[in-house]
């Protein structure tokens, strides 16, 4: 009876996690077991995991307040496997920003990308503490919801969507459009 929303692998042998309706839940082995009664953060729908590639401990995921929830909607990190996880937004976001998405970086352990609908792209390197806004020069109508990073290249990167794909080869202060 559980509504899964993403399911993702653990960076480590066996670690496998489960994006539901009722809050993550986490198997050690494979997804022969999950140990947890309740999800971690049950009061939250987890739309997104991100775990990230240079440290598997550093994780990120998208959470939705449930039905029944009354936590707040945004990008959650833990840095020490899932065991605790600490709510880090961008300041000033607008009211309207909905958190979207979440991606992982090459930068580091604290790398991510955050996508808000009606904010845009924002990118941390230090698990939530700072962000900076990568929109730069994108139309401010843009809805480029995917984002792809180049391992190695932290700066390089491309994003698509609704107008078309973008690149940026300075960490995202300037995007031109590709053909």
């Amino acid at each position: 009876q559980m509504h899964l929303h993403t399911v993702a692998l653990g960076g480590r042998v066996g670690v496998v996690y489960l994006g539901t309706h009722y809050g993550l839940f986490t198997s050690n082995d494979g997804g022969h077991s999950w140990p947890q009664a309740r999800g971690i953060l049950p009061s939250l729908m987890i739309t997104i995991v991100a775990i990230n590639a240079n440290d598997a401990s550093s994780l990120a995921l998208v959470g939705i307040p449930s039905a029944s929830g009354s936590a707040q909607a945004g990008i959650y990190f833990s840095q020490d496997n899932s065991t605790t996880w600490n709510l880090r937004q961008p300041a000033a976001l607008p009211e309207a920003a909905y958190p979207f998405t979440v991606h992982t970086g090459s930068a580091g352990a604290g790398h991510f990308y955050a996508y808000y609908l009606y904010a845009g792209w924002y990118e941390t390197r230090d698990a939530g503490l700072h962000w900076k806004s990568i929109t730069g020069n994108m139309p401010s109508n843009s809805q480029n919801r995917l984002i792809l990073t180049f391992p190695g290249e932290p700066d390089h990167l491309l994003l698509g969507g609704d107008t078309g794909l973008f690149e940026s080869l300075d960490d995202g202060t300037h995007w031109t459009q590709l053909a």
